[in-house]
């Protein structure tokens, strides 16, 4: 039954050997174990190789068999220059590019509200009863290093190698990624850090307005000028500017009391939260190139 199962489990969990057979978690969530851990959640990973729309839509469908308290869809941090075991999960085939990686995200979007979840962040869903799910509808859901929690979570201890952590939205921090680096600080009894940001005033303004935006679909203007003794629209004049073509695409609808993102918008979450993120340095798409698309021809013989 065992081997039956692993020859029939999706094989792009093989390329980055991580083979998890369903029936692992379904013969582990019984109900002794759900009754002593009422609230736990799934990582979805997108973007895996050889992962496609027709294996989620699969995997969904065991997810919503199970019923996790929440979920949380994560697109995979693909850095082989720094975490090296990373460059065996392409060497047979390439990761999915943009557009797949979006299509596969949408897979699980639809997938799970139609199973009976509700969005609560833009990566993070969860059961209409869950802690959460109830948070983000009193407005006590808060986004973090795990995702969408109840209540303001602000401060994160990391472990191992890479691991980042969080003092109460004022320090970040980062261990060293070298386990022999890691390894010697715990050694010398030092904290296993090599390097850290601590927060000026525009930073964690900032952070509040990216933190909010991902895991609500609007912002009062007005209280968030009185929560930080701000004119929003002079504070944020240039970003703004910037919003217009967002706007422009219907993504954002902006008011002088309200910034509301639309359906489509949510999809595009952490691209408009991106213009708030005075770090980021990317330029927008430029309508002006089409211009120049428009002159190139369509074959060259």
């Amino acid at each position: 039954s065992e081997l039956k199962s692993l020859q029939k489990h999706p094989h792009f969990q093989k390329e980055i050997n991580r083979v998890q057979p369903p029936e692992l978690l379904r013969n582990l969530l019984t109900p002794e174990v759900r009754k002593i851990f009422p609230v736990f959640n799934f990582d979805l990973l997108i973007g895996l190789p050889k992962q496609t729309p027709e294996s989620m839509r699969k995997t969904i469908e065991f997810v919503n068999e199970l019923r996790p308290p929440e979920v949380e869809p994560l697109y995979v941090h693909f850095k082989p220059n720094t975490r090296s075991y990373m460059t065996r999960m392409t060497r047979n085939v390439l990761m999915p590019d943009f557009y797949d990686r979006k299509a596969i995200f949408a897979e699980v979007v639809d997938g799970l509200i139609e199973g009976g979840y509700e969005r609560t962040g833009y990566e993070k869903f969860a059961l209409p009863s869950d802690i959460v799910a109830n948070a983000r509808k009193k407005g006590k859901a808060y986004y973090n290093s795990i995702g969408t929690t109840a209540g303001d979570v602000t401060t994160f201890i990391s472990l191992g190698s890479s691991g980042h952590g969080n003092f109460n939205n004022k320090v970040y921090y980062q261990n060293f990624y070298e386990l022999d680096l890691y390894r010697k600080a715990l050694e010398e009894d030092k904290f296993p850090i090599y390097r850290g940001w601590k927060f000026s005033q525009n930073d964690r303004i900032r952070q509040d307005i990216i933190k909010h935006f991902r895991t609500y679909d609007d912002l009062d203007l007005k209280e968030f000028e009185k929560k930080w003794d701000i004119d929003f629209h002079e504070y944020f004049s240039k970003e703004l500017d910037s919003m217009k073509e967002f706007i422009n695409d219907g993504l954002v609808e902006l008011t002088d009391t309200q910034m509301v993102m639309t359906g489509l918008g949510r999809e595009f979450t952490p691209r408009i939260c991106e213009v708030f993120d005075s770090y980021a340095g990317r330029d927008l798409y430029d309508h002006t190139l089409q211009k120049v698309f428009q002159m190139v021809p369509e074959s060259v013989d």
